[in-house]
């Protein structure tokens, strides 16, 4: 049951689509979330905004989208090019507490309940493992299924592997229920069971719940065998925020009730300890205790979904940091005293509001003369030249008789391109190109210096970047770049090297 890209707001996602599911709302949808003008409406100070923002940049944050909602309505929102709010955004594992929303319909329609035993749900495979026989869905929404071995890895191997039965062949090493491990298998089980007791597939099920009522749309690819990989789901930051809203008012979508309030109470209060401290410590249903109060969604790379019940708020984080722990502290420290703060604030509209630092290279020195109507050749067949304009660098590459233009925007201006320069993204797990587009390509770049020319490559299919450097060294052009996709770093690493010589 394969959902159309008739709605594409998004339309770049018709582009190069290997696999998957697209679940899309359809047209005249009446999304009810609000807007307010400026943070101050709801008592929300945009210094604060501004000091955690300023906080992030000076760790070196790569922060790619910020929205903060209270009253059901968002009162900042901001993305940082080439990315925007309606774009699709790798969620990691923060998509386990969205798609595990079916399953808690399920329960609510009488179709299941937490006291079933999985393997009950799979008879076909044969499981004779004790232990195993004893796991229960409550152990799959709370990560306790004794498991010591998560079969996870094995996709990076192998895309095409059959998680259900990886699963059920994984034996516990201890009974089910007793102790928390982090499994990424768990979410595409949960995604199992609820198909396997609704007898439907999992993004009808979650269109017709929750993607139509609130007008949201999401990407979440499968593999040949239609299962679900269970962390390269997609959703755009808008989207995002919307699922936090539900979770914030408690599966009352503005008058349509989509799930009953003691249902996600329930789902959100802590079921198990970790065994870690902070953040780490508590666990609900699919989804993570915050130490400081509420919950939260949270994905790998730093994707959050921040829900406060008692200040009546949510904050959603989208960004590109191996470690993203930085993001909860500043967070608590500049953003939570704010949200403390429930009266309306006067009005600074003399002061902007802030924005997301860019992302693009910074660099205003004026190119040298020697880069017009210049070639060079960096092999036997291939060439390139540069030509400049006022807003814009276009990179020509003419290589076995075809020619390629490149155009690469300045002044942080992204501009974009069909395909990436001298690489290609990577189809992997690891990366997230695993059905979601890897193309096109964004490019921006700057001149460090008269004779040095920097660009990176972005592309929504991966949140990371390739970069570029470009010197001309005594009339030759020497070239670098980097082959595999690089995160959170502001320098060359690993990079390839070429040089071209001068077409004269």
């Amino acid at each position: 049951d394969r959902a159309s890209l008739c709605d594409a707001d998004l339309s770049v996602l018709a582009k190069g689509i290997r696999q998957g599911n697209c679940y899309w709302r359809r047209k005249g949808v009446n999304e009810s979330m609000k807007y307010f003008h400026v943070p101050e409406e709801v008592g929300i100070s945009r210094q604060a905004i501004a000091n955690f923002l300023q906080a992030l940049q000076a760790h070196n944050y790569r922060l790619h989208a910020l929205m903060i909602a209270r009253r059901a309505g968002v009162c900042y929102a901001d993305a940082v090019a080439p990315y925007t709010l309606d774009t699709p955004h790798r969620l990691c594992s923060a998509a386990k507490s969205i798609l595990s929303l079916n399953l808690l319909a399920a329960m609510e329609e009488g179709k299941l309940h937490t006291d079933d035993l999985v393997t009950g749900f799979f008879p076909e495979i044969s499981c004779e493992n004790a232990q195993m026989a004893l796991m229960r869905v409550s152990d799959l929404l709370t990560m306790q299924t004794g498991q010591k071995e998560d079969p996870f890895p094995t996709l990076f191997q192998n895309f095409d592997a059959d998680l259900i039965d990886l699963f059920l062949h994984t034996p516990p090493m201890e009974e089910p229920g007793m102790h928390f491990r982090y499994n990424n298998t768990v979410p595409h089980m949960i995604y199992a069971v609820t198909e396997r007791a609704t007898g439907e597939r999992i993004e009808a099920y979650q269109r017709r719940h929750f993607c139509e009522p609130m007008g949201a749309s999401m990407w979440a690819p499968t593999n040949s065998r239609g299962q679900y990989n269970p962390v390269v789901t997609s959703m755009s930051a808008s989207s995002f925020m919307k699922y936090a809203l539900l979770y914030l008012r408690e599966g009352d979508w503005f008058g349509h009730r989509l799930l009953q309030a003691e249902t996600l109470r329930q789902a959100t209060k802590e079921h198990v300890r970790t065994g870690q401290s902070g953040n780490e410590a508590g666990y609900g249903w699919q989804i993570w205790r915050n130490a400081f109060g509420g919950y939260r969604m949270d994905g790998g790379w730093g994707q959050y979904a921040i829900i406060l019940p008692e200040l009546d708020a949510a904050v959603t984080i989208l960004s590109d940091m191996t470690d993203s722990s930085y993001a909860l502290e500043a967070f608590e420290t500049y953003l939570l005293p704010a949200l403390k703060n429930k009266d309306p604030l006067k009005d600074t509209v003399s002061e902007p509001l802030p924005h997301i630092p860019g992302m693009a290279p910074v660099g205003d020195a004026v190119p040298a003369s020697e880069w017009k109507n210049e070639k060079w050749r960096i092999s036997e067949d291939e060439t390139i030249s540069v030509a400049l304009e006022d807003d814009q660098v276009r990179l020509r590459q003419y290589k076995k008789g075809i020619e390629r233009v490149f155009s690469i925007g300045l002044h942080g201006k992204w501009l974009e391109n069909s395909s990436h320069l001298w690489t290609s993204a990577h189809f992997s797990i690891d990366t997230g190109v695993y059905g979601i587009p890897d193309e096109p390509c964004w490019f921006s770049g700057a001149w460090m210096s008269p004779y040095r020319f920097e660009m990176i490559g972005k592309s929504l299919g991966e949140m990371g970047e390739y970069r570029y450097a470009f010197e001309l060294i005594k009339g030759e052009l020497e070239i670098q770049y980097t082959p595999q996709m690089q995160h959170n770093v502001s320098s060359l690493l690993d990079c390839e090297k070429m040089r071209g010589e001068a077409i004269r």
